[in-house]
Order: structure tokens, then C-alpha cells, then sequence
């Protein structure tokens, strides 16, 4: 600009240093507006799911079959197999991730080792007789 007004440089040469700037800068505010609006309603999504997944049995009454089956596939994948008359109902090998989710959460439960460290706690007695353990030697 000070150029400008120096006559370095003309009007023209100013314009086309200047309009290309100008226009970038307008771009890129529309660009932060279009993320803002996306940011906004990626946050919507985002609430609104963990309101659905808390109420599971709830979004599964509401919804249609579509979304019914939308919701079936992104838990279980492609199928859902129930074979009622092996007696598995869906815990069955052919649901893949049902069995996948059921061993993970299954081997994630403690299992119960409370009579081990009560076997150990137990202090015995020599004297008492019914805690002498080995085999007699006739002696």
C-alpha cells in the first residue's frame, strides 16, 4: 500500500498482488464456517449416541427395521444366527463377534480363588489329630 501511494508500483499491479489474497482469505473463512457447522453436528451425533447407547432397549423399540438392522450389523456384523434347536440360541460358532464379545467379556470376570488363600490362612495344629496328614507306618 505504501508502494502505492509512492507510485512504486501502479494501481494494477496492486490489484493483482492484492485480489488473490483477498479471495483466499474469503475462502478460508467460509471453510472455518463449513467446520464449525460439521464440528457442531458432529457433536449432535455424538450426544445423541451416547443418550441412544445408554438406552439400548429404548432405541431398539423406536426404530425401524432398517435402523433395527443397522443397529444389528454394527454389533454382530453381516448376520445374526439363532440356532434354537442345537439348544445355542445366538451363542453359537457361527456368530463370530457374539462369541468373540462373549469370550472377552467372559474372560475379563475374576475367577474365584477366595479357597486358596483361605486353604493358606489356615493355621494348623500338631497336637489336634485330625490335622495330621500322612500315611502310617505301622510303627
Amino acid at each position: 500500500m505504501e508502494k502505492l501511494l509512492h507510485g512504486t508500483i501502479t494501481e494494477q499491479q496492486y490489484k493483482s498482488f492484492v485480489e488473490p489474497n483477498e479471495r483466499e482469505a474469503v475462502d478460508i473463512t467460509e471453510r472455518l464456517v463449513a467446520l464449525e457447522k460439521a464440528r457442531a453436528t458432529l457433536d449432535e451425533i455424538t450426544e445423541q449416541v451416547r443418550a441412544e447407547a445408554i438406552d439400548l432397549a429404548g432405541t431398539w423399540e423406536r426404530a425401524s427395521l432398517d435402523d433395527k438392522l443397522d443397529l444389528q450389523r454394527s454389533l454382530f456384523g453381516r448376520y445374526l444366527y439363532f440356532e434354537p434347536e442345537r439348544g445355542q440360541g445366538f451363542l453359537n460358532q457361527r456368530n463370530t463377534l457374539l462369541m468373540k464379545m462373549w469370550s472377552d467379556f467372559t474372560s475379563t470376570i475374576p475367577t474365584d480363588t477366595d479357597w486358596i488363600e483361605k486353604l493358606q490362612a489356615i493355621k494348623l495344629d500338631p497336637e489336634d489329630e485330625d490335622c495330621k496328614v500322612g500315611v502310617s507306618d505301622g510303627v
